[in-house]
């Protein structure tokens, strides 16, 4: 009962403090799973998320969960918000017993820093990272029913091996197994149930989100943490783990190599520069994990120069906290050390930058990517302090941490303020000058935005559009037209910057290019009753009257309800 009535009060925080973030908009991407997806409305669709490719990621489990919510509140971003929250709750729930089965101190107060811990605001707040609340219930539910399955075919041996140890502390090395009780086959079925559905929730992280792939090592090394030896054994017991990981691992390189990178440069650097900002990243976001202010939804992306010697000393203090480990082996404190500082590795690795990434256009690192490793952290520091000040730091912290997670959620509830923000602490985003010139809507002020954006990025068809619109509600056409013809340039396969390009040069009274480009615009939309009008319109400002006709009644067939293209064949009668 009181387990239930502190779960109880995790789900209430939770959701006060992303109260705010509750009635918040779509994100970067959030369209693209959400409003756009053309995938949600029916069944067929949804059997195109399990066995298509034309998704950037292969996290279909994720995708399914916004095919259900489609059609429960369509695009409505009010419930897949509370979504993520709820699962947030459940995972700091899970997580509690997960710590209490590793027999970690103070277990509930580390779950209850974790429920609000400000950088797991992005993970919650942002719909996208549902593959983050939604994996990571399932991650913790396999390493829980592990540790129950270990836990029920150890049992009957340690409770054995206690009880003599206790009244013959002479002889516990030589210690021997009870003799089984009646109901040890009960117990070596439970085992293999735990064993079995921890195997199935792996699965269904994976398919949520491959980051989780090094699951299996974090098994061993909770193993470690319990029995301090991994037998033969434990390898078997794991194997299958591995082999999942590999495979769901290699489909997620495949993805993002052939569908959400293609042929877009993210990052070039040499092995050696990847390996000495790994270095960089690790200590980042330890960093953020004990001193969580400034986030930003974006980061500086910076560059790492192998050849300086200042580039390799974050791994160098890595390798000086390895050394000091190793020489204080024998400490009671290092073991709690050795497990913390590891899990806390093994989750960052995917991300290090050893495997290209599409985000790594925008920054090397993210809030959302240490959403699973925090835990170690947050473990590791309450395990450090003393027992009798435990429950007094932790109640300080957690009401801190929720201060400040209800400050970063207030973002979330409004997207230019949120891109603000980002601008504010990150002024060398050309991502964030560029969304935020958009939500500036025609204004002098967007235009800077764009401006700044090109600058940072010259290579942005975007914002070569969207100032291009700016500079012709101004009816600066000539400026106008240098932008368009920019955007066409970098991005010669888009449908609207060539139509925007006709409309243009339709002003600029060069009929000819925008025959050119309208004929361009269809080249890509065939289909598009507007095209066919504005390039009739072209064709007879040139004299090519019949040609013009065929335009105008292509326009009308395919939509019938074109007036403007009715109107413009009624006048070539």
């Amino acid at each position: 009962m009181k387990s239930i009535a502190l779960g109880g009060l995790m789900l209430l925080v939770a959701l006060g403090i992303y109260w705010p973030a509750l009635h918040g908009g779509l994100v970067l991407d959030d369209a693209l799973w959400v409003q756009h997806s053309p995938f949600q409305k029916s069944f067929a669709g949804l059997m195109q998320l399990w066995r298509g490719t034309d998704l950037p990621d292969f996290f279909p489990l994720t995708s399914t969960s916004f095919w259900i919510e489609w059609h429960f509140w369509d695009v409505n971003p009010f419930g897949y918000h509370v979504v993520n929250v709820v699962l947030h709750a459940i995972s700091a729930m899970i997580l509690w017993q997960v710590l209490k089965a590793l027999k970690v101190p103070a277990a509930f107060w580390c779950a209850l820093l974790f429920l609000v811990h400000p950088v797991n605001v992005e993970s919650v707040a942002w719909i996208s990272e549902r593959k983050n609340t939604l994996c990571m219930v399932f991650y913790l539910l396999s390493v829980l029913w592990f540790l129950w399955s270990e836990g029920e075919s150890e049992r009957q041996k340690l409770e054995g091996c206690s009880s003599w140890s206790a009244q013959y502390p002479e002889a516990h090395l030589g210690c021997e197994p009870r003799p089984s009780p009646p109901g040890e086959g009960v117990r070596h079925s439970a085992s293999g149930r735990y064993y079995v559905l921890s195997l199935v929730t792996f699965v269904l992280a994976l398919l949520s989100k491959t980051s989780v792939v090094t699951l299996p090592v974090v098994l061993l090394l909770c193993i470690w943490w319990r029995r301090s030896k991994i037998e033969r054994r434990d390898w078997l017991k794991v194997l299958p783990y591995f082999a999942l990981a590999v495979v769901l691992g290699a489909v997620t390189v495949w993805f993002q190599s052939h569908q959400a990178i293609g042929q877009d440069v993210v990052l070039t650097a040499s092995f050696p520069a990847r390996l000495a900002g790994a270095g960089w990243a690790v200590w980042f976001y330890l960093w953020k994990a004990v001193w969580p202010v400034n986030l930003a939804f974006v980061y500086p992306r910076w560059t790492v120069d192998a050849n300086s010697f200042f580039s390799w000393l974050p791994d160098a203090g890595l390798a000086i906290v390895a050394v000091l480990l190793w020489v204080y082996r024998k400490k009671a404190w290092t073991r709690a050390v050795i497990f913390g500082l590891g899990y806390f590795l093994l989750t960052l690795a995917p991300i290090l930058g050893f495997v290209n990434i599409y985000y790594f256009r925008y920054s090397m690192v993210a809030d959302h990517w240490q959403y699973f490793s925090i835990i170690g952290v947050i473990a590791l520091v309450i395990v450090a302090v003393a027992e009798k000040w435990r429950m007094a730091l932790a109640t300080t912290v957690a009401v801190l941490f929720s201060v400040l997670s209800w400050q970063q959620a207030k973002l979330y509830g409004n997207e230019e303020r949120l891109w603000t923000d980002t601008v504010k602490k990150n002024p060398t985003s050309w991502m964030a000058h560029e969304i935020l010139g958009h939500y500036l809507g025609n204004t002098p002020e967007a235009a800077e935005h764009f401006k700044e954006s090109l600058r940072l990025n010259p290579d942005n068809p975007a914002s070569h559009v969207n100032l291009g619109m700016i500079l012709m509600n101004g009816h600066d056409l000539e400026g106008a037209r240098k932008e368009f013809e920019a955007a066409r340039e970098q991005s010669p396969k888009t449908f609207a910057i060539w139509f925007d390009l006709g409309a243009v040069y339709d002003d600029l009274g060069r009929n000819a290019d925008a025959e050119a480009a309208y004929r361009g615009a269809l080249r890509l939309k065939p289909e598009d009753s507007s095209s066919h009008n504005y390039l009739g319109s072209s064709l007879r400002k040139q004299g090519k009257e019949a040609e013009a006709v065929v335009e105008f009644r292509e326009a009308l067939r395919l939509d019938p309800g074109n007036a403007e293209a009715r109107e413009n064949l009624g006048k070539m009668k």
